[in-house]
């Protein structure tokens, strides 16, 4: 089965992202972990996380390298695919894919013309969250 060139880029762009951002995560069952189901959409389980400390604590570095405890760490590593293929969707991929794999607030200036806590901020309100949250 063939793969289309946009999937594959798309998928080679969220790769290299999650590799960069997300800490290497242990395996034990968590809190959070817990609370959280993995049987929903990706946009369901980060609107849980967020619903979280550690979530909400991940919400700072979210478009950035993972930092904090394991929970936070976690918690970064479930928002991420949803957070990136907004920016996807959003921005397109040209645009995007460079800013995620910049990983600061710097490249997503550069790339997409606005700040990375206004991408947060929409984000979050995209998915069903509190839209002043993200900065």
């Amino acid at each position: 089965m063939s793969v289309s060139p946009l999937r594959r880029a798309w998928s080679t762009a969220l790769v290299a992202m999650l590799a960069l951002h997300a800490a290497p995560i242990a395996a034990s069952a968590t809190t959070v972990a817990r609370e959280c189901p993995t049987n929903v959409s990706m946009d369901e389980r980060a609107l849980c996380f967020l619903g979280t400390p550690a979530g909400r604590r991940a919400l700072a570095t979210v478009g950035e390298a993972a930092a904090g405890d394991l929970e936070t760490r976690k918690a970064h590593a479930a928002l991420t695919p949803s957070f990136a293929r907004y920016v996807i969707r959003t921005a397109g991929l040209a645009k995007a894919q460079p800013a995620l794999e910049g990983a600061s607030k710097e490249a997503f200036a550069k790339h997409t013309g606005r700040s990375l806590a206004e991408w947060r901020a929409d984000w979050v309100a995209a998915i069903g969250g509190a839209p002043s949250a993200g900065g």
